[in-house]
């Protein structure tokens, strides 16, 4: 398994969101969206796909199911949100310090993301919903009782799957170890598309090393020509044989290399010599994407 262990949710927080860019959600192209901003004081969030299913019965049972989702309902429920962020969310003028509601007012396309918080250390799933519209809400206010009583606010709103690709979530655990650090790291600058990802295979296809140095360089190759970086493995990921008698040469270290469409990754092992050698990859070679290596083998000799 990929993840360590289950971590039942315990919280939410980091609500952000990102106005669409007009026009660019069609098919075909490619969504992009303004810069993402904050909306702090996050209490609770809910997502409804409202799916459906459908059954088709024949000798006396059931043959087929279909499956679809519905308007995507989501909600949510913050403390306070300040005026100019209403107005921007929901197309309303903003001027001064006050917001001036039209009836010909339109809420704006957005993409939302936050942080669900699970159980276990500064372990969270990340999200991201692409494109949605905030419903105008309903406003109300409770005079003082005999003991203070908070008024939260919600968010209620219809979201959709992308016209460009149909996809309506992004969903990543932090605790994934399918997951690249550079990934999360990045998660929430920028609103971050599912169809960014590099897909395309990854392939061995030349190992060079320097005796000297004891170092190893193994290339890669990407179908399609797309820029990854190679994962650094772990043991068993990948074996380095000496040929003449079959032994085992453990690395010290790996060193994946920046960002290209031939990655790299430098081997080091103290047990190196200028003789004939075999590198065998195995699945479990992966690339920043999650992309699993071709299993294959290579021969190399290292120079003196």
């Amino acid at each position: 398994m990929s993840v360590a262990t289950t971590r039942p949710i315990i919280g939410a927080k980091d609500f952000v969101y990102a106005l669409l860019n007009a026009g660019t959600d069609i098919a075909g192209g490619t969504p992009t969206y303004g810069t993402v901003k904050s909306l702090p004081g996050l209490r609770k969030v809910s997502v409804n796909p409202n799916a459906s299913q459908s059954t088709l019965e024949g000798d006396d049972k059931i043959m087929y199911i279909a499956e679809q989702i519905g308007k995507i309902d989501v909600t949510a429920e913050f403390g306070d949100v300040v005026v100019a962020q209403f107005a921007e969310l929901y197309g309303h003028a903003y001027a001064n310090g006050a917001i001036t509601k039209n009836v010909a007012d339109v809420s704006p396309i957005v993409a939302i993301g936050y942080k669900v918080t699970r159980s276990g250390s500064n372990v969270f799933t990340y999200k991201w919903l692409y494109s949605g519209q905030f419903m105008k809400m309903e406003t109300s206010a409770e005079t003082k009782g005999e003991s203070l009583k908070f008024q939260t606010v919600s968010l209620k709103g219809i979201f959709r799957p992308l016209v460009s690709s149909g996809v309506y979530e992004l969903r990543a655990d932090t605790d994934d170890t399918e997951v690249a650090a550079a990934f999360l790291a990045g998660f929430f600058s920028t609103v971050v598309l599912a169809s960014t990802a590099d897909l395309g295979a990854l392939t061995l296809t030349s190992a060079a090393g320097v005796a000297s140095t004891k170092t190893i360089t193994v290339t890669f190759g990407k179908a399609g020509g797309g820029s990854t970086t190679i994962r650094a493995p772990i043991a068993g990921d990948l074996f380095i044989i000496l040929d003449s008698d079959h032994s085992l040469l453990v690395p010290s270290t790996y060193t994946p290399g920046v960002s290209s469409t031939t990655p790299t990754l430098v081997i080091v092992t103290t047990a190196l010599t200028a003789a004939a050698h075999t590198i065998v990859v195995t699945a479990n070679v992966k690339d920043a994407n999650g992309v699993a290596c071709v299993a294959k083998s290579i021969a190399f000799t290292p120079s003196a």
